[in-house]
């Protein structure tokens, strides 16, 4: 599905949760580590839309993609084994690695693309 705004992820992410019966605490981590991830395109990005897809069958399966030049995690990516050292930007980032069972990123052919499990 294609999205503009973190309202409409919200909207989506409760719905989510509501057709899979998901409890409460993997609810919560669904919508913390899917606006975390929003939040980072809107603030540093020029993208104004972006595909979400969340699916649940043994695991929670959420894939995000992005047209962005600006922002490759690869290139950019904060050194979260030193995570008490960074002094602003990261915290995002590592806060969904540790709420994830799996965390990919690659950028390719100018698209920002993440794929997580929970």
């Amino acid at each position: 599905m294609t999205f503009r705004s973190i309202g409409e992820v919200d909207r989506y992410t409760r719905g989510v949760c509501t057709k899979y019966g998901l409890n409460d605490e993997l609810c919560y981590r669904v919508r913390l580590v899917t606006e975390e991830l929003v939040t980072n395109m809107f603030k540093y990005t020029e993208a104004q839309q972006f595909d979400l897809k969340i699916h649940y069958s043994k695991q929670i399966e959420i894939d995000l993609e992005y047209l962005s030049d600006s922002f490759d995690l690869t290139v950019k990516k904060p050194d979260l084994k030193n995570i008490l050292k960074i002094k602003e930007g990261g915290f995002g980032l590592f806060l969904v690695e540790s709420m994830t069972k799996t965390f990919s990123y690659k950028h390719q052919n100018g698209k920002s693309i993440y794929k997580l499990t929970l």
